[in-house]
């Protein structure tokens, strides 16, 4: 069986559920825009791709943003290829132009919206036309649907996206168990990490600054340490400004694979929380759920979250992965009064429930009942 995986960028989440595909002994490919890191080609048999990942600096200016559109216009047969002999393609956003176009073969075709663009913006306007357009294209193209949110996430959607009577699978962004680590040697004090897009308030209609968070922990004594997604942004934002010079807030560059787990397995805590306005849907909080548990739990760290997510709220509490707040000040409260020895111990007990050995056979069943 030939299974294709087809994402703009390939990402950590993409080559998991390729290695369990891959370790069944089936050929596992990726098309995607970009080029994948070294590190995450190891996950397919192949890799086809339009530009280098240095090309994505070029989309900053409107020549650049046309110049990669042509290099894709002039590269795609380079995609459509491999594509057309594919039994299986697994099409993860976003862009979702990028699936719809993954999706023109005459394979099953599984579609994992990473994220639900409907569910995102009480006006529709927000989202991006194509954007939307696309989403409900692959929705009702789709065989099947992976999604990572609640199980009742895709009853959320319209009836003309045909998302409700389809065969579906929740399969969350689980640890990998082989990269799991565990550090003994803290840094002195309390530190809580946070690894993640940054919200700043400005930049990001509608998404509340996590300044504010990190100010308040801060404030107490508790050393902040912040490694943003979009850190060439938030470290020249005004935001920061007062913050950059605090004795217990720290900002780091972005670091992935080894290098991120070796730093975090340092620190005692992960930091999962967001608040957002009424710009959002209540639907986007409730269902939204990404990889900072599975970051936190790989280093060894037990992960806070608060009540503004729920659906990461139900994952906390239902593996015993750390512990939900109410605000700030109840996180402070909370960890300079906890056993932190206890609760550790009991996260990296229960963080091997977690994992990606832990649910492949769901994937596996689920893609043998959409080929029966």
């Amino acid at each position: 069986m030939n299974y294709i995986f087809a994402r703009g960028t390939i990402n950590p989440l993409t080559a998991k559920l390729a290695r369990i595909l891959k370790s069944k002994g089936e050929d596992v490919e990726s098309v995607s825009i970009y080029e994948p890191t070294d590190n995450l080609k190891k996950s397919f048999n192949k890799c086809h791709f339009l530009l280098q990942m240095r090309d994505k600096e070029k989309q900053r200016s409107k020549l650049g943003l046309l110049s990669t559109f042509l290099s894709i216009a002039k590269n795609y047969r380079k995609l459509s290829k491999p594509l057309k002999s594919a039994d299986f393609v697994i099409g993860i956003s976003e862009p979702n132009i990028f699936v719809s176009f993954a999706f023109c073969t005459k394979a099953k075709k599984i579609f994992f919206p990473y994220d639900i663009s409907y569910l995102r913006y009480n006006k529709k306007s927000k989202n991006k036309w194509y954007d939307y357009l696309f989403e409900k294209h692959n929705f009702k193209k789709a065989d099947g649907i992976i999604h990572k949110g609640p199980k009742d996430e895709l009853g959320r959607l319209p009836d003309s996206f045909r998302a409700r009577k389809k065969l579906c699978l929740q399969f969350l962004p689980y640890c990998d168990g082989n990269k799991m680590i565990h550090s003994d040697k803290k840094h002195e004090g309390i530190h809580i990490v946070y690894v993640g897009i940054v919200y700043d308030g400005i930049n990001y209609p509608g998404a509340i600054s996590n300044m504010d968070t990190f100010r308040k922990l801060a404030n107490h004594n508790i050393h902040v340490h912040v490694y943003p997604s979009n850190y060439e942004y938030i470290k020249k934002s005004e935001s920061i400004s007062d913050l950059k010079y605090h004795e217990y807030f720290h900002l780091h560059s972005p670091l992935f694979g080894n290098a991120l787990r070796d730093e975090l397995s340092k620190y005692h805590w992960g930091l999962y929380s967001f608040y957002f306005d009424n710009t959002f849907k209540s639907d986007w909080a409730e269902t939204v759920f990404g990889n900072k548990v599975s970051d936190y739990l790989e280093a060894g760290l037990p992960t806070i979250t608060t009540k503004s997510l729920p659906f990461v709220c139900s994952i906390v509490n239902d593996y015993k992965l750390g512990f939900v707040a109410n605000n700030e000040s109840n996180i402070i409260y909370t960890i300079k009064n906890i056993d932190y020895d206890k609760v550790e111990k009991m996260v990296i007990k229960n963080r091997n429930k977690f994992t990606i050995d832990a649910h492949k056979d769901e994937l596996i069943n689920f893609l043998g009942s959409i080929n029966a």
